[in-house]
């Protein structure tokens, strides 16, 4: 499975507010190692649903 990324950046952030993010990201993390799924850079002209998603923020 791919999942594709806009940014290759993972940024720290206060993990304290953003625990379940991080439950999340840990479960991404985990699949990766595990060679569940492989994340690829996609820009974000490139991505198709990035039209749809900006108009709902």
């Amino acid at each position: 499975m791919e999942l594709y990324l806009r940014t290759m950046v993972l940024a720290e952030v206060d993990k304290a507010k953003t625990k379940h993010v991080n439950l999340k990201y840990q479960n991404v993390k985990d699949k990766v190692k595990r060679k569940i799924i492989e994340l690829k850079y996609c820009p974000s002209q490139d991505m198709v649903a990035d039209i749809i998603t900006k108009v709902l923020g």
